[in-house]
């Protein structure tokens, strides 16, 4: 009789140690989407930062070329974001970030009643600042703002994404959390990546602005040869920063872009096959270790 049982006992013990294998391979890669997910925005945010003081620094050394003919211009000082666009952006990136690190809490890589906490403000936080960006209309296209209905559809996502994290519950599935998540991603990725390409314009538009009246003083003005070189070697260096400026943005929306690749294979984790979300966590981390590439060659 006893080894009639044997069979069936070993068969249930396998069973039960597969499923602690699978949840614990589930649990590691949803930990590496979250940690990726925190490299790519701390990163981003990083990048807007540099590239944002590099556009002043290009303003200033404009305004000095131009100082003979134009005078001081105040007026010509623009900031490439206004406090409230720039918080709006940082609080979309983070709570990137935090949905990922509460994905990761609800496979048992945290147990904190503190973050809960967090998650919960930062939700009131993020569905407040849905009103600024229809105010504003933060996010554009390409070639012209956002419309009325269009902004409606950005703000409705940030808020769902904002009454998620208000609502959210410790106890519910990956899987519906996911779910419910995915369209609020596509579309504030979406609004995000046309934002970074809107910005990455502003950006060139002021550098070959800058080129152009650095050429035109160097052209125009009896230097002395010292003084020449010196500012045909700050116009090569505008060229390279503009090069520099130009990969930090095409960096950011591909990790825009890839990041909404990811989230949408993010289930496969609990798949046989985990190739494919294996691959694009990896691109993650190569996204924010090339965006820091970028704007650390942008502050030499």
């Amino acid at each position: 009789v006893r080894k009639t049982l044997i069979w069936p006992v070993s068969l249930l013990l396998a069973g039960m140690l597969s499923g602690c294998v699978s949840q614990n391979a589930a649990s590691t890669r949803i930990k590496a989407f979250s940690d990726a997910t925190t490299l790519v925005t701390s990163n981003m945010k990083a990048g807007l930062d540099t590239t944002e003081n590099k556009y002043f620094d290009v303003q200033v050394q404009r305004a000095v070329v131009d100082y003979d003919k134009n005078g001081f211009q105040p007026g010509q000082f623009k900031p490439l974001f206004t406090p409230e666009s720039r918080s709006i952006r940082n609080a979309v990136l983070d709570s990137f970030a935090l949905y990922g690190q509460n994905l990761s809490a609800m496979m048992g890589n945290e147990q904190l009643d503190e973050f809960d906490a967090a998650t919960k403000a930062f939700g009131t936080k993020l569905t407040a600042l849905s009103q600024t960006i229809t105010n504003t209309k933060l996010f554009t296209t390409k070639s012209r703002p956002l419309s009325d209905s269009e902004v409606a559809i950005v703000t409705t996502a940030i808020e769902g994404v904002g009454t998620l994290f208000i609502e959210w519950k410790r106890e519910k599935s990956i899987r519906e959390a996911v779910t419910a998540m995915d369209t609020n991603v596509q579309v504030i990725c979406e609004a995000l990546t046309n934002d970074l390409k809107v910005l990455r314009q502003m950006v060139a538009n002021e550098y070959q602005e800058g080129q152009i009246a650095e050429d035109q003083f160097i052209r125009h003005n009896n230097l002395d040869p010292v003084t020449k070189r010196a500012e045909i070697r700050a116009l090569a260096q505008s060229v390279v920063d503009q090069r520099n400026a130009d990969a930090t943005f095409a960096a950011m929306e591909q990790s825009v872009v890839n990041w909404r690749a990811a989230h949408k294979q993010l289930l496969q984790v609990f798949e046989k096959d985990k190739t494919q979300i294996d691959a694009l966590v990896q691109q993650l981390i190569a996204d924010g270790t090339r965006i820091k590439a970028f704007y650390d060659s942008l502050q030499k």
